[in-house]
This record gives C-alpha cells, sequence and structure tokens, in this order.
C-alpha cells in the first residue's frame, strides 16, 4: 500500500436504485450497461477504496411470504418500456455483480458491511437509500457525493422511528396517523434503551388486540437483516431481542472512533483521486 493512499479496505454499493436512474431515460441496452459500469467506476473513485463489492436484486424475497402487498404499488406505477428497460439491465448485473437472492440488495449490502468492520477492516456504505440509515458506520451517497457517519445510536433511533411509521415507500404499515414528526416527538428525549419499551407500548395503545401481529409484520418488513441466517420472517421474541439496545454491543457493533472519523474527513477532502482495485465479481455467498 502506497503512502499516499487514504481509501477505506471496502467499498460496498447498493447499486438497485442506480439501475433505476439509468433507465428512466430510454437508451439502448449497450449504452444502459456502459452507464452503469461508468456510475459504478465513479463511486470506486470518489471513495478510492481497495475492494469494492456491487449488490442487485436477484431472485426471490422471503419479504414476499410475510406479506404480499409488500411493494406492491411498485411495480403497477413503473411504465412498461423502463420496465423492460430495468430488467434488461438486471440480466447484465446480475452476472456482472452480486446477485441478492431470496433478500434484498439492502440486506447482502449490510451482511458485507457488518463482515467486514467485524473483520477489523475500513468499510464504507455507498447508496441513496434512507434505509441503510440504521447501518452504524461510514456511508456514501453516491448522488450528493457526501460522505457521512452514522453513529451507533442514531442509526438505532432510526429504527425505532421507522418500526413506528413504517414506509409508505415500500407499502409497509405503521401505526395509522403517526408519521416521522409525531414519531420524532414520541421518541425525544428518550434514552435509547428506553425506546424499544416506547414503540411497543404505543403499538398496544394505538391497535389494541391486534397490535402484535401487525407489529411483527411491520418490523420483519423494516429490519434489514444485519447477519446471515435471518432471511426468514422472525418471531416477536426474536424481533425484540435484535431491537433491544445494549450500548455499543448487538445489535450495533462500535463502528465508529478516531480511524473512522478521520477516513471519512480524508476521503471527502480527496475525492477525485483514483482507487486502487476493484473486487466486484459474483460470488456464491457473502
Amino acid at each position: 500500500m502506497s503512502e499516499e493512499y487514504l481509501g477505506p479496505d471496502d467499498l460496498i454499493i447498493d447499486a438497485d436504485s442506480l439501475l433505476y436512474r439509468i433507465c428512466w431515460k430510454p437508451k439502448s441496452k449497450t449504452l444502459a450497461i456502459h452507464s452503469m459500469e461508468t456510475f459504478v467506476n465513479d463511486i470506486i473513485r470518489d471513495t478510492n477504496a481497495v475492494n469494492a463489492y456491487v449488490f442487485v436484486k436477484g431472485h426471490g424475497n422471503f419479504r414476499f411470504a410475510i406479506d404480499v402487498e409488500y411493494k406492491a404499488h411498485r411495480n403497477s406505477s413503473i411504465d412498461p418500456d423502463m420496465k423492460e428497460r430495468i430488467n434488461e439491465l438486471y440480466e447484465f448485473c446480475r452476472e456482472a455483480y452480486v446477485a441478492c437472492d431470496d433478500a434484498e440488495a439492502d440486506d447482502y449490502a449490510v451482511i458485507q458491511f457488518n463482515t467486514a468492520i467485524a473483520a477489523g477492516r475500513t468499510a464504507v456504505l455507498a447508496h441513496v437509500d434512507k434505509d441503510l440509515n440504521m447501518a452504524p458506520g461510514m456511508h456514501y451517497n453516491y448522488v450528493t457525493k457526501k460522505h457521512y457517519i452514522v453513529e451507533p445510536e442514531d442509526g438505532h433511533a432510526f429504527l425505532m422511528t421507522q418500526l413506528i411509521t413504517g414506509d409508505a415507500a415500500d407499502n409497509i404499515k405503521g401505526i395509522y396517523g403517526l408519521g416521522p414528526a409525531k414519531a420524532k416527538k414520541l421518541l425525544g428525549g428518550l434514552k435509547n434503551k428506553e425506546m424499544l419499551p416506547k414503540v411497543l407500548e404505543t403499538w398496544q395503545a394505538k391497535q389494541g388486540s391486534v397490535w402484535k401481529d401487525n407489529f411483527v409484520k411491520c418490523a420483519n418488513l423494516i429490519f434489514i437483516r444485519p447477519r446471515e441466517g435471518m432471511f426468514r420472517a422472525l418471531d416477536f421474541e426474536e424481533l425484540c431481542h435484535e431491537f433491544e439496545w445494549e450500548g455499543d454491543g448487538k445489535p450495533y457493533p462500535s463502528l465508529t472512533g478516531k480511524l473512522e472519523r478521520l477516513l471519512c474527513d480524508r476521503i471527502s477532502s480527496q475525492s477525485g483521486l483514483l482507487g486502487t482495485g476493484f473486487n466486484g465479481q459474483p460470488r456464491d455467498s457473502v
């Protein structure tokens, strides 16, 4: 490694949003593939990463078995011509990058992110999906080209907020009448360890006898899986175990510190340096 190297060990890219951006305007399959490769290489350059792992949607998703209406409104709202362009580009991406079967690119990306950090590697999660802000550590928005850090406390608080509001964009029903502003007010001033009890108390108060079933459905759809072996519906006890706050421990390991902050500042100031490598070939698993 050269003395000039200032980037992270691993760059993890959730590339699903890139496909939709590329396919928004009509273009040939060849031009779409070229645009995709250009976008990916630009992200690697901007972060100056040694290794890059690019994740795209594969086949199947355990969440559809939990709720057949999950993301149902999205397909119906996409223009048929655009849908065809997206499908064509996916054919290329599933061969060129990591196809995420049985789950979502979000899940695979966070698992890879956590795996790298657990191994003592510096890692950056590149995306434009707000949902990934529940994953603590270094992030990079590849549209705004902004580097930022999500603290463990903030990642956990974001998840707790989502467990109240659900996510209209993905057709995930939260507590009726409680949007982001009301959820923030509800949780405001609470310590992280106090948030889950407040979330459960609110579900019960607002939904009566059906609260637990509805909470379990919402939580299973919202929760981005942090580890392998979790691509299934989790029961109430399992979910509560995952969501409990234990400081810098489970489920949010201590990912931020002086090294990460320094690195985040450096790659922000050095954006534009060429990356030193790319390992984005498809793998059997993450």
